[in-house]
């Protein structure tokens, strides 16, 4: 790993209004505090969002009005004598100080000009098509050849569909009609590309090791259009700041299979960056530090240093407490890589969503499979598929003719896919699946919502013996000749109307089955209803075991089980020189203490969890990390077992030999 562990994102967005910047800022003191915080990496500020820079430089317009000493140099300086890295910020998509002076230079969208209004506290976001960009990168040369960070993180990576005077003369030049929506998200895109394409090409001048990242606050598909000028992933995920605690568990898994190292960031905030003097619950702090390495990244906690330049000594306690812990553990994260067998498709290349929000169908997903304790990667078509044995293609995935032929090859090479809704179907809308292996035939939309599901042995462990709602429409189909139908779909007597409706919600069930709702035919078992996407917006039981017990038919001796509760996430790393595998378990539970802010203030230990892992031979020895304790184990039928008495939020299981 080229990543340092343990790492600090120190926002400094500082207003012109604020004087003494930089007032109390003593080399020696900012940086001990982070080497007492076994900090080994701090990203510091050459330009921020406020437009201006923190360091002596030629664009003397720029350079903060109060600034009191040659700031970002004297940290650099002091951090690297104590062998902490300090990749540089730079802003791009913002800049308070050119946006007034430059309002031309601004984002003009079809309705007019984006982000804050004139009497707003905001950002207005800038155009990469206009010379704003020139000013970008000659500012990325001056701060790469005065002072040879280790790496640039270009911040706010966005480029909206707009209407400024170069664009649309860029579209013109083109021959492309800028009347058109969907003409002006691809002449943007090619925007974007062309952006980091120029700042990427000044930090290669660099050399080639200088390390670039372009944040655009989530990673999903889109960002293969650039992969390659991307030297590692940042994956910006502040579980209280509106990501939430699904961002990151979906987000990571699908990053890690880009060939590209990877860092969990979080931050110290109760909430989000910028609130000043609030302080993430120690416990919060715990897990967002031992997520990441449990998923094969590193990790870095967003901080903001106060106007005067002084560290906060609470917050630097606290977080020295929980990177006192990754540092004790680091033998065991440093070159460890997930063991997996489950390729879940990631629905964002078929619905990208804006912004930091998830699609529901590939959140559902992960969120039943981490519940059911599954080892899974989040791929995309341009993915290897062959290390898995599942595939998962979650409520929404059509089948154009490339996809279609790589999931017939996976199926041919003895693959299993699980479907659930609309999934198989072929591209285009048609009301047809693209196999002919496929379990069932499309016959159209179910006729009356809600309908009511009963699950079928082997289906039906853990499920009512009556059937149970189904809150989102499903499908109806149609099983195919030498199909085993699995679960039936029961309708309701109607649909509430005006016409006709009963009691407060919807009429119960009428009737016989009126058709298959879950049929399974070779290696492939398909469901007909959202199940994925409901358990996000309903959160019933029953559509995440229908989800769950389809997965235990496919894979009948799973990596992972273990007697412990939902709640209890559980991963595998290997470290392939060491010849060991390390199991992850981590139990920490988010509650919704606030309105729209999910948190966590508490640890619930658990007791005699009984665990089971299947490895490829037996272990030579099983230890609990970082203690060296022994644990007792048992192996037959290619699995190891032992029980842990207790686990107090995380514990990690060396299995020594397996690999």
């Amino acid at each position: 790993m080229i990543l340092p562990m343990r790492q600090i994102h120190l926002d400094f967005h500082t207003s012109e209004k604020i004087a003494g910047i930089g007032a109390d800022f003593d080399a020696d003191r900012f940086a001990d505090t982070l080497k007492r915080a076994h900090v080994n990496s701090v990203t510091l500020f050459s330009r921020c969002h406020h437009g201006w820079i923190y360091h002596d430089t030629k664009f003397t317009e720029a350079r903060h009005p109060h600034l009191e000493c040659d700031l970002l140099p004297l940290q650099m300086e002091a951090c690297r004598a104590r062998g902490i890295q300090t990749p540089v910020y730079i802003t791009v998509g913002l800049d308070e100080r050119v946006a007034r002076e430059h309002p031309e230079w601004r984002e003009l969208h079809a309705g007019g000009l984006t982000g804050a209004g004139p009497l707003d506290a905001g950002w207005r976001p800038l155009c990469f098509s206009t010379p704003y960009l020139d000013f970008v990168l000659e500012q990325t040369r001056e701060a790469l050849e005065r002072y040879h960070p280790e790496g640039l993180f270009f911040d706010i990576m966005h480029q909206g569909p707009c209407c400024c005077a170069w664009c649309l003369a860029g579209m013109e030049a083109d021959g492309l009609d800028p009347t058109d929506p969907a003409t002006r998200a691809t002449f943007a895109a090619g925007v974007l590309r062309r952006a980091k394409e120029r700042l990427h090409g000044v930090v290669r001048e660099a050399g080639p090791d200088v390390r670039c990242f372009f944040n655009a606050g989530h990673i999903d598909p889109a960002i293969r259009d650039s992969l390659d000028l991307y030297s590692h992933l940042e994956i910006e995920s502040l579980p209280t700041g509106g990501w939430g605690y699904m961002h990151f568990p979906v987000t990571v898994r699908y990053a890690r299979g880009l060939n590209r190292e990877c860092l969990a960031m979080t931050g110290k905030f109760h909430a989000t960056w910028g609130h000043f003097s609030s302080f993430k619950n120690p416990i919060a702090l715990e897990y967002e530090a031992l997520v990441g390495p449990a998923n094969g990244a590193a990790v870095s906690i967003g901080d903001q240093l106060h106007p005067r330049g002084a560290l906060c000594e609470e917050t630097y306690d606290r977080i020295g407490r929980v990177y006192a812990m990754v540092e004790e553990r680091e033998p065991w994260y440093l070159d460890a890589e997930p063991v997996t067998e489950i390729a879940l498709f990631n629905t964002e290349a078929c619905e990208p969503i804006p912004g930091i929000g998830l699609e529901k169908a590939v959140t559902g997903a992960t969120r039943i499979l981490m519940e059911g304790h599954h080892q899974f990667d989040i791929v995309d078509g341009d993915m290897d598929w062959t290390p898995y044995s599942v595939l998962v293609l979650p409520d929404k995935v059509a089948l154009d003719g490339p996809l279609a032929a790589k999931v017939r090859a996976f199926v041919d090479a003895g693959g299993r896919v699980l479907a659930t809704h609309r999934s198989g179907e072929a591209a285009g809308g048609e009301a047809r699946f693209a196999l002919p292996e496929w379990p069932v035939d499309a016959i159209g939309a179910q006729p009356l919502h809600p309908d009511f599901i009963l699950a079928l042995e082997p289906l039906a462990r853990g499920l009512p013996g009556v059937p149970f709602v189904a809150y989102e429409p499903g499908l109806e189909v149609a099983a195919r000749p030498g199909s085993e139908v699995l679960a039936e779909a029961y309708s309701p007597y109607f649909e509430r109307t005006y016409a006709h409706f009963c009691s407060h919600a919807h009429s119960p069930v009428a009737g016989k089955a009126a058709y298959p709702s879950a049929v399974r035919k070779g290696g492939i078992i398909y469901l007909s209803h959202p199940h994925c996407s409901a358990y996000v917006t309903h959160g019933q039981t029953e559509d995440a075991q229908i989800v769950r017990n389809a997965l235990d038919l496919l894979l009948p001796s799973p990596l992972v089980r273990a007697g412990a509760p939902s709640t209890c996430h559980i991963t595998i790393t290997r470290q392939l020189e060491r010849g060991r595998w390390i199991v992850h378990l981590l139990h920490y539970i988010p509650e919704r203490r606030a309105e729209g802010r999910d948190l966590i203030q508490d640890v619930i230990p658990l007791h005699a969890v009984p665990l089971s892992i299947r490895t490829p031979v037996p272990p030579s020895a099983c230890t609990l990390v970082p203690s060296g304790e022994a644990v007792e184990f048992t192996w037959h039928g290619g699995r190891v077992e032992l029980t842990l008495s207790k686990i107090r939020g995380n514990q990690m299981v060396a299995l020594e030999g397996v690999c």
